[in-house]
C-alpha cells in the first residue's frame, strides 16, 4: 500500500472511512431520537416532574412491587441492606449502539437500628455497545448490602461493575432461606419492564448525585448527599416522610 497503490485499486480511503461514520452517525441518531422520545416526552407537553413529585413515584414502585409477596424484594434483603435506590421510568434505547437515563432517589439504611434516611436525589446514565433493539421503560430499584457501596455514592459518581458489583436480587418469600447463599454481589438488582428491549445490561451504568433537585426539594442551596442522609425524620418534607415509613414497615 505504497504511495497511491490504495486509492488505484478503487478504494478511496476517505470514502471508506466517511462511510463507516456515516453508519455510526445514524445509529447513533435513531438511540438520540429513541430516548428523546421515551424519555422528554414529559418536557415536551410541559409537565417535567418536580423533586416532589420523583418522591411520590418512588413511594408507588416500592408499594406495587411489594405488593405480591411472591414476586418482591424479601423484607431479609430490606432488613440487611444499606440502602436502597428507586428509580421509576429509567428509558434504555439501542439499535447496536445503547443507551439509557432515568431519575430516582437513593436513601441510606442503618441494618443495626433499622433507620432510613430522607431521601437524596441521583440520575442513572450509561451506554453500550453491542446486539440491542429496541426501547423499554424500566422501573429499577438497586439495593446496596454493603456499607462501601452506599457510601459510594457519595463520590462525584458512581459506576455499577466497577466501582461496586452488581447482581439480580432474590425474590419473593421463598428466597428467606437463601439469602445466606445469594447475597454476594455489593448491589442487587430489582426491575419492572414496559417495552421491548434485546440485549439489556445495568454494567456501567453510572449513578450521580442531581444537585439541583436536592437543593430545591430541601430549599438549601447548600445541601449535600450525606447532610441528606444524617438529617433527622422531623426535618424532612411530607412524601419524603411517607417514603420513610413505607420502607420501615417492610424492613422490620
Amino acid at each position: 500500500f505504497e504511495g497511491n497503490t490504495f486509492y488505484k485499486r478503487g478504494f478511496p480511503q476517505h470514502q471508506k472511512t466517511g462511510s463507516i461514520y456515516s453508519v455510526m452517525n445514524r445509529r447513533y441518531l435513531i438511540v438520540y431520537l429513541l430516548l428523546l422520545l421515551f424519555l422528554r416526552v414529559d418536557v415536551v407537553f410541559g409537565v417535567e416532574k418536580t423533586p416532589a413529585r420523583k418522591v411520590e413515584d418512588a413511594v408507588t414502585v416500592i408499594k406495587e412491587m411489594m405488593a405480591t409477596p411472591e414476586k418482591g424484594i424479601p423484607e431479609g434483603v430490606l432488613s440487611r441492606c444499606y440502602g436502597i435506590g428507586i428509580f421509576p421510568g429509567v428509558i434504555k434505547a439501542g439499535f447496536v449502539i445503547g443507551g439509557r437515563y432515568g431519575e430516582g432517589v437513593i436513601l441510606k439504611h442503618d441494618p443495626r437500628t433499622q433507620r432510613w434516611s430522607g431521601p437524596a436525589f441521583f440520575t442513572i446514565t450509561g451506554g453500550s455497545i453491542g446486539w440491542q433493539i429496541g426501547a423499554q421503560s424500566v422501573d429499577l430499584i438497586l439495593v446496596f448490602m454493603t456499607e462501601e457501596g452506599i457510601d459510594g455514592v457519595l463520590k462525584s459518581k458512581f459506576t455499577l461493575g466497577a466501582d461496586a458489583s452488581i447482581a439480580g436480587g432474590p425474590v419473593g418469600r421463598r428466597a428467606g432461606a437463601e439469602l445466606d447463599a445469594t447475597l454476594t454481589a455489593a448491589v442487587l438488582s430489582y426491575s419492572r419492564t414496559k417495552g421491548l428491549f434485546i440485549g439489556l445490561s445495568l454494567e456501567g451504568a453510572v449513578i450521580k448525585e442531581d444537585k439541583k433537585d436536592n437543593q430545591n426539594y430541601y430549599s438549601r442551596g447548600d445541601i449535600t448527599v450525606r447532610t441528606i442522609f444524617d438529617m433527622e425524620r422531623d426535618h424532612l418534607p411530607q412524601e419524603a416522610k411517607g417514603l420513610v415509613d413505607i420502607l420501615s414497615s417492610f424492613s422490620r
